[in-house]
């Protein structure tokens, strides 16, 4: 910066530092200055290049208030003085600072070159001279007061706060610690300190406590919340220093508070066990329940309270020595009802044959097994099980099974017995598998299972072509044998509201089979189709007032005469067909066990030793899971059963798919496809039809017309087919009149349709459509006639 030469017109003494920091003082009226270091000057030992340009820039910058600009440089300067190296030099005899030899230098040069603009005064140079040093003079003061307080306040003692007694007590035991510790001496430290800090009403100690663990350089939570791990760990030892009363303790109702009566109450619950040393009462989804006739059964608050009674006394003091006993106060009951932290055993499941855990543990001792959540109720003398079964103990187990439960039933309409035993037990070479055999082991097994099983498992579907063939019969055989009872069958439900209510009762029981039998209509329920596959369910148990969401844990199994469903339904059954081969099944004779029921009941356990046996050897052999084409939506159950069945030689499973598909609807769910699969399986290409006549169609002279209103009477195996919207008279269970038919038909026919049969062995597909055309004889009326195209 240019500096003016005529210093003389600045009329003011100035300090000259030299390089080394010396001074030189000239010989005014205040010759006292001395260095002043006030605040930290670390780190700043004067001002870099980049901020004196800045600084030259904002003096040179032309400006309506140089006075304004020479405010901000004085504050500038004054910073870097009192930061630079020196200090901020101060006249402490006279109060009157003096500038640098720099800072004087940089002021005259600025007041010269714009005193003329100076917003005060007379505009002359003396006058912006004085003003302008007044300026710098001031922003020493204010900065000399300011760094002077700071400093006389750092110099002043603080007051000694004391601690808390907890936060001392904390201080202390962390300050023994000098290395890192882990979870077991850290769970160690803060149960010591427990003892003589109530953590549950002093927040701020729990606070101090989980801030001093995450300062601690000792104490490593990883990922854990210190917060959750203090609050675990105190709520452990809270409840063990909490004191115990005695099982001969008795509440007096009158004396003791609702809150010691309620934890007293659900202590003494879960400490009551039965004769054989299980629980009384159980939890399910949040929700109270007991067994009950081998079933699970979900507790009422008027139940639960009877429960209680019958397992706590209770007093109340009417006098000094006057003690009266009554029942549970009904405050207490209804809490411990509706109370969310129930601490009873889980209850998963009931069973009522030996099991297999997830990890391939046998359970066979009857009552209540912790680390399963299940219940065991069986009471069996069941031959010892051998842990490696031998070649001829799983043959044996598989020839009870098959031959002697199974061997009188009509497998894939396979009538000569021997045949039947060759293919589905001997494994005779050269001869075909049979699937349905290979399913039906496969319902015998599933109970035992279901816990190595990750996930839903499909439907059992025993088909048959007309009744009387036996699918009643071989569920009622395998169920026995599983489960010690026969599943009780029941019809499909027909709307989703009804399947809820069925779902409902089944997971409340806690049911090993589900059996839906004689389902002579197309299955089309959304909600059964969605559960089979998913495997969860979601109703309202009984007793219980929410809905909750559990886990299907029974066996589906579901019969019909040539059982049919949409393609959504039907991919998710295994099945199991019979066919006697002959117009009245029923009138059979020549059965090995005529009474199939008694005899099965008189050897169940044998037949539960098979079941276990053919397990265990898939068991012993490591749990190879099968490798085969699983079944979509079904891969852990295909991997479990393929691997049991495949280890255990027996041939099939999965290889009737195919099949089972030919006897519904491909896709849709509405059972039209299902018509359509009638029309084409019953009539050739080319026939004719109207909505509800017969009669020829004019210029179609000896071509037969048939009616579709006929057709719709005898489309279900002989029985209506019910189809929304079609013209179905609920009252006299027929189609009895067109309307209705025209329209509903009309759209059908618009598009094209795929069918599968059998034709002997040969699995055939055909293309099915629809011409329409206006019918001559009637107005507004039309006729169709059906294309039926074969498919290579």
């Amino acid at each position: 910066m240019a500096l003016d030469q005529n210093k003389n017109s600045f009329n003011e003494n100035f300090v000259e530092i030299d390089e080394q920091g010396t001074f030189e003082y000239d010989t005014g009226e205040c010759p006292a200055l001395v260095p002043v270091y006030l605040g930290s000057t670390s780190g700043l030992s004067g001002m870099a290049e980049d901020e004196w340009a800045g600084l030259e820039e904002l003096l040179q910058a032309p400006s309506s208030d140089p006075r304004s600009d020479w405010e901000l440089a004085a504050a500038c300067l004054t910073a870097h003085e009192l930061f630079s190296k020196h200090g901020l030099h101060v006249d402490l005899s006279c109060q009157n600072w003096q500038p640098t030899k720099k800072q004087a230098a940089i002021l005259i040069s600025f007041v010269e070159q714009r005193f003329s603009d100076w917003p005060v005064g007379d505009r002359t140079l003396e006058f912006a001279y004085r003003d302008a040093r007044c300026i710098l003079f001031q922003q020493k003061l204010e900065a000399y007061d300011r760094q002077r307080v700071a400093e006389e306040k750092s110099k002043q003692p603080r007051a000694k706060v004391k601690k808390p007694t907890a936060f001392a007590q904390i201080d202390k035991a962390l300050a023994g610690v000098k290395a890192r510790i882990d979870s077991l001496e850290l769970d160690a430290l803060i149960r010591r300190l427990c003892r003589t800090i109530n953590f549950k009403t002093d927040l701020q100690a729990m606070n101090y406590l989980v801030d001093r663990f995450v300062e601690s350089n000792h104490v490593h939570l990883g990922k854990r919340d210190a917060r959750k791990v203090v609050n675990r760990i105190v709520a452990e030892q809270a409840s063990a220093n909490r004191p115990k009363r005695g099982a001969d303790t008795i509440p007096v109702v009158n004396e003791w508070s609702d809150h010691e009566m309620a934890e007293f109450a659900q202590d003494r619950l879960d400490e009551a066990v039965d004769a054989n040393g299980d629980p009384v009462i159980y939890v399910f989804k949040g929700d109270v329940c007991d067994l009950h006739e081998g079933s699970r059964r979900m507790l009422s608050e008027a139940q639960f309270g009877t429960i209680l009674d019958s397992n706590t006394r209770w007093l109340r003091r009417k006098g000094e020595d006057d003690k009266r006993i009554e029942f549970a106060p009904k405050q207490i009951v209804r809490h411990n009802y509706n109370r969310l932290d129930k601490k009873y055993a889980v209850l998963a499941e009931v069973k009522s044959s030996p099991y297999f855990t997830s990890n391939g543990r046998r359970v066979d001792t009857a009552g209540y097994d912790k680390l399963s959540e299940t219940f065991l109720d069986c009471e069996l003398d069941v031959p010892a099980v051998s842990a490696e079964p031998s070649p001829e103990e799983v043959h044996d187990a598989k020839q009870l099974l098959i031959e002697e439960m199974m061997g009188d039933f009509p497998f894939e309409g396979i009538l000569d017995r021997c045949e039947r035993m060759n293919r589905g037990l001997h494994n005779v070479p050269g001869s075909q598998p049979m699937p349905s055999i290979a399913h039906a082991v496969c319902m015998c097994i599933e109970r035992s299972v279901r816990d190595l099983i990750a996930g839903p498992t499909p439907v059992y579907a025993p088909t048959k072509p007309a009744p009387g063939t036996g699918a009643g019969r071989l569920v009622g055989a395998i169920t026995l044998a599983a489960t010690g009872r026969k599943a009780a069958a029941e019809p499909m439900p027909s709307s989703d509201e009804e399947y809820a209510k069925v779902m409902g009762a089944h997971i409340n029981h806690s049911s090993e089979f589900t059996f839906f039998d004689n389902m002579n209509a197309a299955i089309s329920l959304g909600s059964f189709a969605s559960n089979v596959s998913e495997g969860r369910v979601r109703t309202r148990l009984l007793g219980s007032s929410r809905m909750v969401e559990a886990d299907v844990r029974h066996t589906w199994v579901a019969a019909a005469n040539n059982i049919k469903g949409t393609s959504e339904i039907l991919r998710r059954m295994v099945m199991i067909e019979l066919d006697a081969k002959t117009p009245n099944p029923e009138n059979r004779t020549g059965f090995r066990h005529s009474d199939l029921e008694s005899w099965t009941q008189e050897n169940r356990p044998k037949l539960v030793w098979a079941i276990l046996t053919l397990v265990q050897n898939w068991v012993a052999k490591g749990m190879k899971p099968w490798t085969g084409r699983p079944k979509a939506s079904f891969e852990s159950w295909s991997r479990v059963m393929g691997g049991i069945l495949r280890d255990a030689g027996i041939r099939g499973f999965l290889e009737n798919e195919a099949r089972l598909r030919s006897y519904g609807a491909i896709g849709g769910d509405n059972g039209v496809e299902m018509f359509i699969q009638h029309l084409a399986s019953t009539h050739c290409d080319g026939t004719l039809f109207r909505a509800g006549g017969t009669a020829e169609i004019r210029g179609r002279k000896g071509v037969a017309v048939f009616s579709i209103k006929d057709e719709l009477n005898v489309a279900d195996d002989g029985k209506p087919l019910l189809l929304d919207g079609w013209g179905y008279n609920r009252d006299d269970g027929s189609y009895n009149h067109a309307r209705g038919i025209v329209t509903a038909f009309r759209e059908t026919a618009r598009r094209a349709y795929e069918v599968t049969s059998f034709e002997g062995d040969e699995e055939v597909r055909y293309a099915i459509s629809f011409t329409e055309a206006p019918d001559p004889q009637s107005q507004n009326q039309y006729f169709w006639e059906m294309s039926k195209r074969r498919i290579n």
